[in-house]
């Protein structure tokens, strides 16, 4: 029922996307050249990995360990700024929910140096498919790059990420999965749909807006009653 849901409505977004995407996609080409596109191995579950796409907001980098020092080494571009502050870099990956790769509520695909680094942490989680977007997703937005970015280099903004960032958002998207309904859903998703709308992230010292209370609150208490 969940892999209909995510093609009916990633079939309703195709009009709206893809002409944006082309849109975003010349802007880039325009004020940052070649590759438009960003392509990123992740994880689907914890043996099958697929290619994840966005459109590039940094400059192209080679080094060894690019997840962080793209972070740390402030490579986003001005126009990928703007990209990243509303999240229009990852329009591309509806072509991805329509795939079957990811659908639309659930964990960010991982990493997969974080999946076997961390297998225990990922093993319940990737036990369905990731998300487009989850509660952990929307928790955090704002909030993690404002403290990678103060890192003053890759291995501590590496460091910090795993032991600290990574466990509390699989918590709380295992939190989420666990009590997780379609009014949740469909509440997370008219979240997610404001975001392009925010001027900017929410500081770093706000408290999270998104708790699993906050958006299961109200369907907790009506099955409840």
């Amino acid at each position: 029922m969940r892999r209909l849901f995510d093609i009916g409505f990633g079939v309703l977004l195709i009009p709206i996307v893809v002409p944006l995407v082309a849109v975003l996609a010349a802007l880039v080409w325009i004020c940052d050249g070649r590759p438009v596109f960003y392509k990123s191995r992740r994880m689907h579950s914890m043996t099958q990995d697929f290619q994840m796409w966005k459109l590039r907001t940094m400059t192209v980098s080679h080094g060894p360990d690019r997840h962080f020092d793209r972070v740390v080494e402030r490579r986003v571009t001005g126009l990928g700024a703007v990209l990243r502050r509303h999240r229009l870099d990852e329009m591309p990956q509806l072509w991805n929910l329509l795939r079957g790769d990811i659908t639309l509520i659930g964990t960010r695909p991982p990493l997969p140096a974080h999946v076997r680094a961390c297998p225990d942490l990922f093993r319940e989680v990737l036990e369905t498919p990731p998300g487009l977007t989850g509660l952990a997703t929307l928790t955090f937005y704002g909030h993690e790059a404002a403290i990678l970015s103060a890192c003053p280099d890759a291995l501590t903004a590496r460091r910090v990420y795993l032991d600290g960032l990574m466990p509390a958002k699989i918590t709380l998207d295992r939190d989420y999965n666990a009590l997780r309904t379609w009014q949740s859903d469909l509440r997370l998703l008219a979240q997610t749909a404001l975001v392009p709308l925010r001027t900017d992230p929410a500081p770093i010292s706000a408290p999270a807006r998104h708790t699993v209370s906050d958006v299961l609150g109200s369907d907790r208490n009506s099955a409840s009653g």
